[in-house]
């Protein structure tokens, strides 16, 4: 009986969030990498050039309660710092996900950006983090490979921001409307040029 209520929840997921690419009408930001504004501290956390969709947004309607995006990605896709800081904390032991439920755990890495904010990157592939703690580590560097690990239903990545001053973080490369900020049904291409692939040493 779990088990088909399981794949019942799976199945009414899956079919809500076809249905949002589909109501999305696709929508791009941009037709080719453009940097907008270079006084915004973030770029987008893949590689320039290319156009991810965000299936969920700042304080999105599924288990986001702040400044988090999800961005849809194949598994094994090189995840690079939205921003440079220190690693303080990595976890890549895991292998499972669960859609619905929430008692799985995740992989990720963090990010301290030495301001008072920091960034966490979840969701990474088993043994697909790249860096350790205590590393050094700048914007556009690889840290990463995105998996489907955790609270997860799709491959993706989730990036949560943790603001020192409370406002929505904005991504230099990220237009929508000048207020810089990745909105959920859109594509954003990114500016984001690799410095160290630390998934390739």
């Amino acid at each position: 009986m779990s088990y088909l209520m399981e794949r019942s929840n799976r199945c009414i997921l899956m079919v809500f969030l076809c249905s949002l690419v589909l109501l999305s009408g696709c929508r791009r930001d941009s037709e080719e990498p453009t940097l907008y504004d270079s006084e915004r501290p973030y770029r987008l956390p893949y590689t320039y050039g290319e156009d991810r969709f965000v299936i969920q947004g700042y304080s999105g309607p599924f288990g986001h309660s702040g400044f988090e995006l999800d961005f849809v990605m194949p598994v094994g896709t090189p995840v690079l710092a939205a921003r440079s800081g220190v690693v303080t904390a990595v976890q890549d032991s895991q292998s499972g996900n669960c859609p619905i439920e929430k008692n799985c755990s995740n992989n990720f890495v963090y990010i301290d950006h030495l301001d008072g904010s920091y960034a966490a990157y979840l969701h990474i592939k088993q043994f697909g983090a790249c860096v350790s703690s205590g590393m050094v580590v700048n914007q556009g560097d690889v840290i990463a490979l995105s998996g489907n690990v955790g609270i997860s239903a799709l491959p993706h990545l989730h990036l949560g921001i943790m603001p020192f001053n409370g406002e929505p973080p904005a991504f230099a490369d990220v237009n929508q409307f000048g207020s810089g900020v990745p909105e959920m049904g859109n594509f954003y291409m990114s500016f984001n040029r690799v410095g160290e692939d630390y998934c390739n040493e």
